[in-house]
């Protein structure tokens, strides 16, 4: 898992330094999902945190107790298949089989967080799949990563905490505060692709009547402005930048979606005999 701040880096002497080149469009990360996701992992965590769940009042934002859980790890490529994936057909069949697996979870949750009220319905047919599904609620998301990276680049250390949780809240405020001299402005120059859903997740922590935890992640493709230095003097610098962006919230009446990661594509392994 790999938190980054998109194009927004550290800052040396007020001028721009970019941490790192552009994005690739897509890692090469092992297929298996990072350790923090897995469910044993998760198991662990929740049932430590049982006991002061349990003490909570009823309807409570129980997000900043779960703060590195992830409970999807893996985003899947956007291709199906390779042709060197088929000179390995019985992996490439496990990982198809986990693939729709993934998806049918996807569609399943997407469904409890509409009968919920947590998303806006929309209207659907049989074909429209979950990505249709999620239409509702996309404007917010988009609104959400802008405004979070906005944040960043003008040190609004207010702001952020509204904004993102867990490992990206704590990644935001140290790029905020190498931006506090760089006089810095961000903003989206071209949307090369919509936002795409890439998973939901939906789950209870404590039985089938206590709360319960969302995260969704959507994929954004862009290219991005910024900007630093005084006026007259200011330099902008744009770059393409491809995240897998994990919104997070609880099922808690006006819980806000945050962002609570950023997470990179997982492609399958299949040529080395793992799926």
């Amino acid at each position: 898992m790999s938190v980054r701040p998109g194009l927004l880096a550290s800052t040396s002497r007020a001028a721009l330094v970019l941490a790192r080149p552009a994005p690739r469009a897509l890692s090469t990360t092992p297929f298996r999902g990072a350790k923090e996701g897995t469910v044993q992992n998760i198991d662990k965590e929740i049932k430590n945190r049982e006991r002061v769940m349990a003490s909570l009042p009823r309807g409570i934002d129980i997000t900043a107790h779960f703060e590195s859980i992830i409970l999807e790890p893996i985003v899947d490529p956007p291709t199906w298949i390779r042709l060197p994936w088929i000179l390995k057909p019985v992996q490439y069949y496990h990982y198809t089989k986990e693939r729709v697996q993934r998806d049918m979870g996807t569609a399943q949750m997407v469904n409890a967080l509409v009968k919920e009220g947590l998303v806006p319905w929309v209207k659907t047919s049989w074909f429209s799949g979950a990505g249709k599904a999620m239409e509702g609620i996309m404007p917010e998301f988009v609104e959400r990563y802008e405004a979070f990276n906005r944040a960043q680049a003008s040190a609004d250390a207010k702001a952020l905490p509204t904004l993102a949780a867990g490992p990206a809240l704590k990644k935001a405020r140290e790029v905020a505060s190498k931006m506090q001299r760089a006089n810095a402005s961000w903003a989206i120059e071209t949307q090369h692709n919509p936002p795409k859903l890439q998973s939901v997740r939906y789950v209870p922590l404590m039985g089938a009547d206590g709360p319960k935890l969302a995260q969704v992640c959507v994929t954004f493709d862009t290219t991005q402005a910024l900007t630093t230095g005084p006026k007259g003097k200011q330099e902008t610098k744009s770059q393409r930048v491809r995240e897998n962006v994990v919104f997070e919230r609880s099922n808690a009446p006006n819980s806000p979606w945050r962002i609570k990661s950023v997470l990179e594509t997982t492609w399958p392994k299949l040529l080395e005999g793992k799926a």
